[in-house]
């Protein structure tokens, strides 16, 4: 982007608006380590979440057919609160795939790309300054 540098009159003013852009670099940079952190649990996190998922979606649908088939009494009353437990945790499970998973990986790499062009405008526009700099 072209910058209006021409309305710096002083090197006051530069170094006013280069430590300005510093700050905001490394504002941006926190952000992206935080974005990366981010990052790498979702990719840690979703494998793990996707597998445990499965398995209990597997495990939900077998305990229903012996459900099904089980006569009324103490063991049918076990199984079923053994159900309603397995299906509080595929709700769990899938809330949390939305958080750690292939949408969040996708999400945070969207992101880090997103502040990666933010970083290299703040550096094209601190070289930008400190050529007007130099200039005054």
């Amino acid at each position: 982007m072209a910058y209006s540098l021409a309305l710096i009159t002083t090197i006051a003013d530069c170094d006013a608006l280069i430590v300005s852009a510093q700050r905001k670099q490394r504002d941006i940079q926190y952000r992206k380590t935080a974005q990366e952190r981010q990052y790498e649990n979702a990719t840690e996190s979703g494998s793990t979440t996707e597998v445990t998922l499965a398995a209990t979606i597997a495990e939900i649908a077998a305990l229903e057919q012996v459900v099904a088939n089980l006569p009324e009494g103490p063991t049918k009353k076990e199984l079923e609160d053994k159900l309603t437990t397995l299906k509080y945790k595929q709700f769990v499970l899938q809330n949390r795939k939305l958080k750690y998973g292939v949408f969040a990986v996708l999400e945070k790499e969207y992101m880090i790309g997103s502040i990666e062009k933010e970083l290299l405008e703040v550096a094209a526009y601190t070289a930008a300054l400190e050529a007007r700099k130099l200039e005054l």
